[in-house]
């Protein structure tokens, strides 16, 4: 069979987070510790700049271009594959971080499996074009009670630990350092308004979120992360509205640009989100990592 780009897309030992894993593993720790490890590696990768992730991001550049015998020789072993990485993420998962969406194509994340809201989910999913190539791709769309079953309004943290990668987003050339302060924003106009522009200058990733919440509420919320996984912009949005938000997002739109475009109810054009960043304990992730019926998308 001829090797394809799509082939090697996710593929183990080519994505700069799988450096990054296998580099810093223990592999004298016993098994019973490994979802430790990965949970604090994942961490610790999140907490980096771009510039320190460069030297993770070259390898998987190279190998991109390597013939598939040079590749095959350069993979990392089944053993550590098995340990490190296979458990922790699924297919679908390792795709978003072999090319992660950023803001154009928002990840869709339904954390509520509640019975009684079953139908309210399923309008939803309807009004917002969920699978559709006109709305939110079926690969941008995480749906799985086994795994993103994750209650509280701050259960949407834990995709972090499964695709930290969600949030390599880098932009322009990569020799910058992507880590602005909030000193260097330049803001004009309405002081009113100089929280989501910085908000819009530092978000990279947008987070369609499916909660108890939203589901009762019928709105879809929407979480605007930086590099790190911080969230600097949380917002709400009607589900009939989403396809349109969406076309602006891929006609490269801002954050700031994209909201003053919602219609105007309580909510929908957000807040800075304070307290919901990454340096906050993440909330428990479930012990089981398991891919039960995880279709590739």
């Amino acid at each position: 069979m001829p090797d394809t780009n799509s082939q090697r897309l996710g593929q183990y030992g080519t994505v700069p987070l799988d450096f990054f894993i296998l580099e810093k593993w223990d592999f004298s720790l016993p098994v019973t510790k490994d979802l430790q490890q990965w949970e604090r590696l994942t961490k610790e990768y999140l907490a980096l700049t771009a510039l320190q992730r460069f030297p993770y991001h070259q390898p998987a550049w190279a190998r991109a271009d390597m013939s598939r015998s040079e590749l095959e020789a350069n993979l990392p072993s089944n053993g550590e594959i098995d340990r490190a990485l296979r458990p922790f993420q699924t297919r679908s998962e390792r795709l978003i971080s072999a090319q992660p969406p950023g803001q154009t194509e928002p990840l869709w994340l339904r954390t509520c499996y509640d019975p009684s809201l079953a139908y309210a989910y399923e309008d939803m999913f309807s009004d917002c074009y969920v699978g559709d190539s006109s709305g939110i791709p079926a690969k941008c769309v995480m749906d799985e009670v086994g795994l993103y079953d994750w209650p509280g309004p701050d259960g949407w943290q834990n995709i972090l630990t499964r695709i930290p990668g969600l949030c390599d987003v880098v932009q322009g050339s990569v020799e910058e350092d992507y880590e602005f302060e909030d000193e260097e924003y330049q803001h004009e106009g309405e002081e009113e308004n100089e929280a989501l522009g910085l908000a819009s200058f530092k978000s990279r990733v947008l987070i369609y979120v499916l909660d108890e919440e939203a589901l009762r509420q019928k709105l879809v919320k929407m979480m605007w992360l930086d590099i790190h996984g911080n969230c600097v912009w949380r917002s709400k949005i009607k589900p009939d509205e989403v396809r349109d938000f969406g076309g602006g997002l891929k006609d490269g739109k801002t954050l700031a640009d994209s909201i003053e475009r919602l219609e105007d109810f309580d909510g929908a054009k957000g807040e800075v989100c304070c307290g919901m960043g990454r340096s906050a304990e993440l909330p428990a992730v479930p012990r089981t990592y398991g891919v039960p019926g995880m279709r590739l998308k």
